[in-house]
């Protein structure tokens, strides 16, 4: 399965402890649903804006009857700082499902 790649708004963000969110977006592509072992990458800045990389991010939970999808992460450096700083409402771009067979 090819992956895709949108603009995904925030509906929730949570401290779970000190340095680990939960981050609840909507997922529009029911077709591309995720499962278990599979992972986003995650982008809540511009493409020419550090860090240059995207956070692969691996799925926590996914509701496919309200269309949420839930990442747990740890704060560890720039890019998980500027995802801890969205807020609902926001947006950030995702690209997946990916699984290590290499989706991307």
């Amino acid at each position: 399965m090819n992956a895709a790649s949108c603009d995904c708004p925030v509906l929730g963000q949570t401290a779970v402890a000190p340095d680990i969110r939960r981050l609840t977006v909507r997922w529009p592509d029911a077709a591309r649903a995720p499962r278990a072992g599979q992972f986003f990458m995650l982008r809540a800045w511009a493409q020419d804006e550090a860090p240059l990389l995207s956070r692969p991010i691996s799925v926590h939970d996914w509701d496919a009857a309200a269309g949420a999808l839930t990442f747990l992460y740890q704060i560890k450096g720039g890019g998980t700082q500027k995802l801890a700083g969205l807020a609902p409402g926001d947006s950030l771009r995702l690209t997946g499902p990916c699984d290590l067979a290499g989706d991307l």
